[in-house]
């Protein structure tokens, strides 16, 4: 019945098996007629070869007739042909028993006592509840904010809520892009030990179709400025003040975002060309204006924008 957990090796259904056992019958018999037909060409080898020898008329006689090479030949794969049907008969007496493959719960199911079934055609519906496949789908920009050593290391999923978590390893990608949305998938798998009752509670178990949340770990960046979305113009540029005061700007892309600020790499130099330090104290300018000029000597007003390092990324969300 759908909604039932079943063990591994369960019996789920069973289908009328009489013409298969009088199947597996037959083989058998024919496998018997073989190997007394094989018995009976090896004697018979066996004797044309002593004759041949007694007779003393040659190494070898004119055609394999004589020795009944050809007979013995024939014998012996009929034998084998009748091995190979009995086992086939069995295999197929053995598909009329059902059986879990492993340990799931069962999600519908196709057939009612009484029904006739053909070749292929769907009985039982059953997800695994021990191993959970979870897909991730990411766009190029998130891909790019994965480790680079993502393969095989852990994420973490949460359901909606964020009052339950389950580790996840991070398997395999999907191989191409998917061709509508233009977005890469990555596999996660969630193991769980025991079989999913009907009482499971979802803080002790993920369960299938539920929607949830999965943290991946991201690249290391050593620096990075946080700033609002509202300091990167429209022509893509950021505009900061220097030691004196006066107006800079650099183009840059911002690496992803989030609902409050967008996170991008700092200018690479100085107003002098020399490479900035990682200490360095950045003066953004949070609000530019379309009449900015380089160079500009301003009076500054402080706000205030974050320096980070470690950044993680959420599936569905940038983080």
């Amino acid at each position: 019945r759908e909604g039932n957990p079943v063990r591994k090796g369960q019996l789920l259904l069973s289908l009328q098996d009489s013409a298969y056992r009088a199947a597996v019958a037959e083989a058998n018999n024919r496998l018997r007629r073989a190997e007394v037909e094989h018995l009976q060409a090896q004697r018979q080898a066996q004797q044309a070869q002593r004759n041949w020898q007694r007779a003393a008329l040659g190494d070898a006689p004119d055609s394999p007739l004589t020795l009944h090479q050809p007979q013995l030949q024939a014998a012996q794969a009929e034998l084998q042909a009748a091995q190979a049907a009995l086992s086939d008969a069995k295999t197929q007496l053995a598909y009329t028993r059902v059986r879990a493959p492993y340990d799931g719960v069962i999600v519908s199911t196709s057939v009612n006592p009484g029904d006739a079934v053909e070749v292929g055609q769907p009985l039982v519906e059953l997800l695994d509840s021990r191993r959970l496949d979870i897909p991730v789908l990411l766009d190029e920009q998130q891909w790019q904010l994965l480790a680079a050593d993502w393969q095989d290391r852990q994420a973490e999923v949460q359901n909606i809520r964020g009052d339950q978590h389950w580790p996840a390893r991070m398997e395999r990608q999907g191989g191409q892009v998917e061709r509508d949305s233009r977005l890469r998938r990555l596999y996660l798998s969630v193991e769980q030990p025991g079989v999913l009752s009907a009482t499971a509670q979802p803080q002790v178990a993920l369960l299938p179709g539920e929607f949830v949340r999965v943290q991946l770990p991201g690249r290391r960046f050593d620096t990075l400025l946080r700033v609002p979305q509202s300091a990167h113009t429209r022509d893509g540029f950021v505009w900061y003040l220097d030691r004196d005061d006066r107006l800079r700007r650099y183009r840059v892309q911002p690496l992803f975002a989030d609902q409050e600020a967008l996170y991008l790499p700092p200018p690479a130099t100085d107003r002098d060309g020399k490479p900035h330090g990682a200490a360095q104290v950045w003066r953004i300018v949070l609000t530019p204006l379309a009449s900015f000029v380089p160079g500009t000597q301003v009076t500054a007003e402080p706000g205030r924008v974050d320096a980070v390092a470690d950044v993680g990324l959420a599936a569905g969300a940038t983080r």
